[in-house]
């Protein structure tokens, strides 16, 4: 079972967007301390009630703030906001993703394959970065998170192993890397059959 937090940026009398805003912040890093497996972000416009005008940027400042908890929007207000505009700043699919690494890892593909050569200096044919970067999209867990967790429960049940190791420096970006290394813990890893996890438990220092 997972369990989450609602946060709704409320606005008690006495208090200023600045201080609300920024106590939100902090009980969503309260909460991955506390052991909550996410955080969810409500969008309201002209009132009290609540005063976060986009869950996505709101999100966005939190997820730099924390380390393992998922993020969500609880919900983003289509009237408010042109739906493809939203879509673009989620993004979040299979096909997004191998986009990216298409474009990026033949970049770094490129010079690290041209680097290579037999120990008894026979000729060695070129291969294609372009063509490396589609297979490894291809037989690799690459796209949403349900996504990567099925390809990787498939290949642990097929293969019986035991360990996976995950690349997870493809987009190139440090800060990119970084959210890559975050969402697979949050968003991935608890969907992985078996695993025990070693998320720390409430209370633990």
């Amino acid at each position: 079972m997972r369990v989450g937090v609602f946060l709704l940026a409320a606005r008690f009398p006495g208090q200023s967007d600045e201080e609300v805003l920024a106590a939100t912040v902090e009980a969503a890093v309260a909460a991955e301390r506390a052991g909550f497996d996410d955080v969810w972000l409500a969008e309201h416009h002209f009132m009290s009630y609540g005063i976060c005008p986009s869950a996505v940027t709101l999100a966005a400042y939190v997820l730099g703030s924390t380390r393992r908890v998922a993020v969500g929007t609880a919900v983003s207000v289509l009237s408010a906001t042109h739906p493809v505009a939203l879509a673009e700043q989620a993004g979040d699919s299979r096909a997004d993703a191998r986009r990216l690494l298409r474009r990026q890892l033949p970049r770094w593909l490129g010079p690290g394959l041209a680097g290579y050569m037999p120990v008894d200096g026979r000729p060695r044919p070129a291969r294609d970065p372009d063509r490396y970067a589609e297979l490894l999209c291809r037989i690799h867990p690459v796209g949403t998170a349900a996504d990567c967790a099925r390809i990787m429960a498939a290949t642990a049940q097929g293969t019986r192993i035991g360990h996976l190791i995950c690349t997870v420096e493809g987009a190139g970006d440090p800060a990119a890397v970084r959210e890559n290394i975050a969402r697979l813990g949050a968003e991935v890893l608890p969907l992985l059959p078996g695993r025990i996890s070693s998320r720390p438990t409430p209370g633990a220092g």
